[in-house]
């Protein structure tokens, strides 16, 4: 087969990464085009006007809602034509021609009208290649509480820096921004969904079973914590993975066992601005995302927490300064984790709490152990970097280098040259982003 009108096979990395972009890029202009033609097509069928009948009301003709299907926005997949002013079957005609379901092709035709009237500038984003039709999505079913005016104020400055390292950063911009446009919306969405904390159970295939629970943020984050902590105390004999051990603890604990008391401690980043309630800028917990301004002053309350200082420059939002009050390594480990909250591999969303703090310029080639030579990193990413984090090592018979290469210029802007020679960026983590 070839590609670009040559052979596969005559390929070298280099090209293969580089076609590999350019199917991207493609790839998400097709998914563009495809929007497009879908809400021009419901332009072509608009709702019937009948006075008789509940047509374009997205009504059974009974009268009531319409049920099944998946949900696409306030009013369910069914109530979309009726919201935009189209024929309800639609959706019927896109799905036999795409060979889906009939609910499957109304709630993509509901997703074209929704993003091309409500966000396009995001779908001219997928034209141009600057996001995936993931991050769209994920655009759409964030922005989905907002009025119109407020879409535009979140979606601009978000795609104006672009799709991000990963989808999770490209959310947690998204979180970000929503809280800053509509930070009351915001928290009173946020009361709303804790009436629907609940817990899940279902069977799984071998005789296994999933328990989920669904809880408000900062109660799953202590959990999982606490949870955590203790599975990683079992002693090195231990033939468990961590998995394994985590599995066990959690269900030792709802079984009533006792294994004893643990510390926690949880890392929220907030404006002094926003504690006083001089400004409503949402707060921020490394590793997860915004809270609500309203949220963190509620939390500010509790006589459990204790708040240290962490200084971040105005201009851009990095953290400069931690105020130190433990033993001074842990409050290094503390102010590197925060500086950088997920592994310093862009798009490695694995917590910097779940991460080895490695040494930039390793230990034994004098590598100091301080803030602008650690960095976090999971284990995986750790290993894949080795030991020689600088130094070039052999060439392949194809010119290229075998190694992954990292340096650190500033604490925290991490580049890193990839084996085919592509250099990456990873940037501390900004907590005044708006």
């Amino acid at each position: 087969m070839e590609v670009g009108g040559r052979r596969v096979a005559d390929l070298m990395d280099v090209d293969c990464l580089a076609w590999d972009e350019e199917a991207g890029r493609r790839v998400a202009r097709a998914e563009a085009e495809r929007l497009l033609v879908r809400a021009r097509l419901t332009e072509l069928r608009p709702a019937p006007v009948d006075a008789g009948t509940s047509q374009g009301r997205g009504e059974q003709p009974d009268g009531g809602a319409r049920g099944g299907g998946e949900q696409a926005g306030a009013g369910g997949t069914w109530a979309e034509p009726g919201r935009w002013g189209y024929d309800e079957f639609v959706g019927e005609e896109v799905a036999l021609r795409a060979r889906l379901s009939p609910s499957e092709g109304g709630k993509q035709t509901a997703f074209a009208v929704r993003v091309v009237r409500r966000l396009p500038a995001g779908v001219k984003a997928l034209w141009d290649g600057r996001i995936d039709l993931a991050r769209l999505v994920a655009l759409d079913r964030l922005t989905a509480p907002l009025d119109g005016s407020l879409v535009a104020q979140v979606a601009g400055p978000v795609l104006a820096k672009g799709g991000r390292p990963s989808l999770k950063a490209f959310e947690q911009a998204v979180r970000r921004r929503v809280l800053v446009v509509d930070p009351d919306g915001a928290a009173r969405r946020q009361k709303a969904a804790e009436g629907t904390r609940r817990v899940e159970a279902r069977t799984e295939p071998d005789g296994m079973g999933r328990l989920a629970m669904f809880l408000p943020a900062l109660r799953m984050l202590a959990v999982w914590a606490r949870i955590d902590r203790l599975a990683r105390q079992a002693g090195t004999g231990d033939a468990r993975s961590l998995d394994q051990r985590r599995a066990d603890v959690a269900y030792a604990l709802l079984m009533g066992e006792s294994l004893g008391r643990v510390n926690l401690e949880m890392q929220v980043v907030v404006p002094v601005e926003t504690l006083l309630g001089l400004a409503e800028r949402p707060g921020e917990i490394p590793g997860y995302g915004p809270v609500p301004a309203e949220i963190v002053r509620e939390m500010s309350q509790d006589p459990r927490c204790t708040w240290r200082q962490m200084l971040t420059r105005r201009e851009t939002g990095e953290l400069v300064g931690l105020g130190r009050r433990r033993f001074p390594p842990a409050a290094l480990a503390r102010h590197v984790r925060a500086r950088n909250s997920q592994c310093v591999l862009p798009g490695c969303n694995t917590p910097a709490g779940s991460s080895d703090l490695d040494h930039t310029v390793a230990w034994v080639d004098g590598g100091l152990t301080e803030n602008g030579n650690l960095a976090p990193l999971c284990r995986r990413h750790h290993r894949m970097l080795g030991r020689y984090k600088q130094r070039p090592d052999q060439v392949s018979e194809h010119g290229a280098r075998q190694r992954w290469l990292v340096e650190q210029g500033q604490p925290g802007h991490m580049t890193w040259t990839t084996p085919t020679g592509g250099e990456y960026h990873t940037h501390p983590d900004n907590y005044t982003e708006t």
